[in-house]
């Protein structure tokens, strides 16, 4: 099933992309906590001009593609391990996400899972499909990644809210490094007594210690995820530096440690910043270059 799609038209081209997705259990809520499977593969169609890319004489393409979006920084700044896979007989490229942020934390996961299995559940594969239109059919590589860049970048800012735990950098970030905290203190985090009465707090306590430490997790695991999707996606990240002249140097101080290697995890995770940019176009360009089937910069793919 489609479940969102994303359109852009210039006067030149036109671009969109759709998805869709498999999750362990197909009952899906709003507040349950998605979390990456083992692996996840993520699927990727390329339509130009309405026909499937490689379906013709855009094999090299479809193959460069591939390889410069497995190569994005983005995979490792999400703290994902990645494989790329050709399919030659479909022209799909698929990457295999291995995730190693949330994984640590997979049997108190599965534990509140078993006792609430509504309450969480495993992505376990995407199908991501991108489709480019121009009146002329002679393609300009540049155009055609740029579009493809803007596509897969509004894909990701919304599955960061959809997905917090698999696709946003700062929920995944907030995670690494708050999560051995939570675990170690769940009973003080959420032990809240109604009463100052004597009795009633003796009897408050009894009860909660008879709910297991699962219970109390989940309760903090939603109020972290209703968190980040208001408070640390990255539009709202972008939003306050816009508006915050503090927030915005610090931001420029981690980016400027982050490109000569220096950057710290100490630093607070709303002043980090990260590569949205999923393909390099010289990457795309290497791949086709060093390919035996060249494929110029305008080229038919129809």
């Amino acid at each position: 099933m489609k479940i969102r799609s994303f359109t852009f038209k210039s006067e030149e081209d036109f671009s969109s992309i759709d998805y869709d997705y498999a999750l362990a259990d197909s009952i899906y809520h709003e507040n349950q906590l998605v979390i990456p499977d083992s692996t996840i593969q993520i699927g990727v169609n390329v339509y130009i001009n309405g026909i499937k890319a490689g379906a013709t004489n855009c094999e090299t393409l479809v193959d460069s593609l591939g390889h410069a979006l497995n190569e994005s920084e983005l995979w490792q700044e999400l703290g994902y391990s990645t494989e790329l896979f050709i399919e030659p007989d479909n022209y799909t490229f698929v990457l295999k996400l291995a995730c190693q942020a949330v994984t640590p934390a997979i049997g108190d996961f599965l534990t509140i899972r078993s006792s609430h299995p509504d309450d969480v559940n495993f992505l376990q594969q995407m199908t991501w499909n991108f489709y480019y239109s121009k009146n002329d059919a002679r393609v300009e590589l540049q155009s055609l990644v740029s579009s493809m860049n803007l596509m897969l970048c509004s894909l990701l800012i919304d599955l960061e809210s959809k997905f917090p735990f698999i696709f946003s950098f700062y929920a995944r970030k907030l995670f690494q490094l708050n999560y051995k905290m939570f675990s170690q203190n769940i009973t003080e985090l959420h032990t809240v007594f109604p009463s100052s009465n004597e009795t009633n707090l003796r009897n408050a306590e009894e009860d909660h210690l008879e709910r297991p430490k699962t219970y109390y997790l989940a309760k903090l695991l939603n109020t972290f995820q209703a968190k980040v999707r208001n408070c640390y996606t990255t539009l709202e990240i972008i939003r306050q530096c816009n508006t915050t002249s503090s927030r915005l140097q610090s931001c420029k101080r981690y980016k400027r440690k982050l490109e000569n290697g220096n950057a710290q995890l100490s630093v607070p995770v709303h002043s980090m910043s990260y590569n949205l940019c999923l393909l390099d176009l010289s990457a795309v360009k290497r791949n086709i270059k060093n390919d035996a089937r060249d494929l110029p910069i305008k080229s038919k793919c129809k």
